[in-house]
C-alpha cells in the first residue's frame, strides 16, 4: 500500500514493525482522526535504520497516548541524509505533528 505525502510515496500504514524495512529513510507515525481528514500525523524523524529508531523511540508512549486505537508507521526509504532531514523538516512545518518536539 502507498501513502503519498508531499508528493512522495510511502509505504504503508504498517500496524507492525517488523513491515518496515531496515533501512534509511522517514518515518511518520499516524493515527485514525474524526472530521475532514482520514487520519493525523502523530510525529515524523528520519534515520538510517528506520526500523530500529522506532523500535525504542523516545515518544512511543506519547504516540500511544495521543492515538484513536494503535499508532500506525509510514515509511519513506532515502539514504540521502540531507534530503531526509529536508523532507522531515517540511512535513514538520506542513502538518505540525502532535508529538514532535524539538
Amino acid at each position: 500500500m502507498k501513502t503519498i505525502i508531499l508528493n512522495k510515496e510511502f509505504e504503508g500504514p504498517y500496524l507492525s514493525l517488523s513491515d518496515i524495512k531496515t533501512k534509511a529513510g522517514v518515518f511518520v507515525v499516524v493515527t485514525e482522526a474524526y472530521g475532514l481528514s482520514p487520519c493525523r500525523i502523530l510525529d515524523t524523524g528520519e534515520s538510517g535504520n528506520i526500523r530500529s529508531m522506532l523500535s525504542k523511540h523516545r515518544r512511543e508512549s506519547s504516540w500511544k497516548k495521543n492515538s484513536a486505537g494503535s499508532p500506525k508507521f509510514l515509511a519513506y526509504y532515502e539514504q540521502n541524509t540531507d534530503l531526509r532531514r529536508q523532507l522531515k523538516n517540511q512535513i514538520k512545518r506542513e502538518f505540525n505533528p502532535i508529538c514532535t518536539y524539538s
